[in-house]
């Protein structure tokens, strides 16, 4: 399975963790209409941090808010 990072495109410190090509399908509306949003990467799932992997797996995405300097997913982040 893979998935699809993307992040606001105003709002930097927004960011959506979603399994590659269900932004629209699992993503909620209320949510989507926080954006616009910006694809920032994609990659396998097994290469996730734990948590995020987890809530893929449960609900096929997550919403994330933070400093997007410091941000990751990966455990192992590429440049």
């Amino acid at each position: 399975m893979r998935y699809e990072l993307s992040r606001g495109s105003i709002h930097k410190d927004r960011h959506i963790l979603c399994r590659e090509g269900a932004f629209y399908t699992f993503v909620p509306t209320e949510i989507r209409h926080r954006g616009p949003w910006q694809l920032l990467r994609r990659g396998n799932v097994k290469d996730l941090k734990p948590n995020y992997r987890l809530a893929l797996v449960r609900h096929g995405w997550f919403y994330i808010e933070t400093n997007p300097v410091k941000f990751s997913v990966e455990l192992n982040p590429r440049p």
